[in-house]
């Protein structure tokens, strides 16, 4: 479980969002490749991560916080072998999530780590009906299935299983969802802007 508490100063809404995949291709080729060009403040922040099961990570706006989370969710499937894996993103609101998650699966699909064969994406909220479709990434369809939480953790064919969610509607992975998910499936957990969790949430 990793906490992402954003440092934000005062800038306009459209500096705030995600990082386009023009500036994200650097991490592709960086996925693609093995080979970290990052500071090595960076590069530590991710060996800490593939050590650690627990960790709170406070950066600046624009020092790299989602690239340290995309290129976690692609170590994690490039050491993971052939296991099934559940990767739940999980933001404030839902409806906000929206530039963060269409970054993560561009850069892990450009990178060649998912695709329609192996992934699916489930979407986990009690402010809005899932939508279903496919996920597009620059206008093309990527056939990747995107769908409700139920039809996700029961999917047989997807080995990689996204779980978009807001910090309120977690907590039903281990209450209404748990029979779904067998003990021995790894959980990979990561809190956006975790500094909107309450004590009670926690």
């Amino acid at each position: 479980v990793y906490l992402l508490y954003l440092l934000c100063k005062n800038k306009k809404l459209n500096q705030l969002r995600g990082l386009t995949m023009a500036k994200m291709q650097w991490l592709v080729d960086i996925i693609k490749n093995h080979k970290d060009t990052r500071c090595d403040i960076m590069q530590e922040v991710n060996e800490f991560m593939l050590k650690e099961n627990f960790g709170n990570i406070s950066c600046p706006t624009g020092a790299g916080k989602s690239a340290i989370v995309y290129l976690d969710i692609a170590n994690q499937i490039m050491n993971g072998g052939d296991e099934k894996q559940i990767f739940v993103v999980s933001t404030p609101i839902l409806r906000l999530n929206e530039q963060f998650t269409n970054d993560m699966f561009e850069t892990l699909y450009e990178s060649g780590l998912i695709d329609s064969d192996n992934a699916i994406c489930g979407q986990l909220s009690s402010d809005i009906k899932a939508k279903t479709g496919n996920i597009e990434i620059g206008g093309v369809d990527t056939e990747i299935r995107k769908c409700d939480t139920v039809t996700a953790l029961t999917d047989k064919k997807s080995k990689y299983i996204f779980i978009v969610a807001c910090h309120q509607s977690v907590v039903q992975l281990f209450t209404k969802y748990a029979k779904l998910i067998k003990k021995t499936t790894p959980i990979h957990f990561y809190f956006d802007e975790s500094h909107t969790l309450s004590i009670k949430e926690n």
